[in-house]
């Protein structure tokens, strides 16, 4: 079974293009929907707030799963809509908010590691700064894949977490291109608005691109390179409307 090429994960994003521009309305509706209780939680943390948490893990985590819900019905060439978010959020509630948990714990003890770091110079803690870097690059992959692998496959959180980290290893190439370009969507639609609230002004010209494409372009990407490589394995879901489709092509081809 060979593996994904990253030109495979920048394919996977030219299909998200072109899926986001057909639907351009929902991923404005996707984004703003994520958008604002996201840098809420985001305004709770730099001021310091033990609420930022609590926000995130039942607010943005579940919303972050309803987003990739709806992304996950484009990307199968499903309908969907406003209601399609809120039914995704309560569907997807209780497992996006044991996720959110579960990465909120994570974060804090990779921002203690970074704290070490900079207060303790000792050789051992410089060794384990190289490891915390690794580390990272492994966590924020599967997290790439870990909500979209929760929405296609309907799983629990266990599972989720344990086959995203699967996919992670033994997809190399792919998982660092899809990584990388999920990267660069962070960077462009939430690194404006941040350093905006940091009191860099100039940054709010750009906020435009975060409140109105970012969750919902991303969301649409992630799907699509998430689907793509659950292929590999047949593990991915199949919709009417793609079963129809592949049974006219089918049906062409015999004719």
């Amino acid at each position: 079974m060979p593996r994904l090429s990253a030109g495979e994960a920048l394919r996977a994003f030219g299909r998200a293009l072109g899926a986001s521009y057909e639907r351009l309305g929902m991923v404005l509706v996707m984004s703003i929907a994520w958008y604002f209780p996201a840098m809420f939680a985001v305004i709770l943390g730099l001021g310091l707030s033990p609420m930022s948490l609590p926000v995130f893990v039942a607010i943005v985590a579940p919303l972050t799963a309803a987003v990739t819900y709806a992304g996950n019905l484009a990307v199968h060439k499903e309908d969907a809509g406003p209601r399609d978010l809120l039914r995704g959020f309560g569907r997807f509630w209780l497992r996006a908010a044991m996720l959110g948990a579960v990465q909120s714990v994570v974060l804090v003890v990779l921002a203690l590691d970074i704290s070490l770091v900079f207060t303790v110079r000792a050789t051992w803690v410089m060794m384990l700064s190289g490891i915390w870097v690794y580390l990272a690059i492994f966590i924020w992959s599967v997290c790439v894949y870990v909500y979209p692998l929760m929405v296609e496959q309907d799983v629990g959180v266990p599972t989720a977490i344990r086959r995203s980290a699967l996919l992670v290893l033994d997809n190399p190439a792919y998982t660092l291109a899809t990584v990388t370009i999920a990267a660069a969507l962070f960077l462009l639609g939430v690194l404006p608005t941040v350093l905006l609230l940091l009191g860099f002004r100039a940054a709010g010209f750009l906020m435009i691109l975060g409140l109105a494409t970012y969750a919902g372009l991303n969301s649409i990407f992630v799907n699509c390179a998430t689907v793509r490589v659950l292929k590999r394995y047949n593990a991915h879901r199949m919709s009417e409307r793609e079963r129809l489709e592949e049974e006219l092509a089918e049906g062409r081809e015999e004719a």
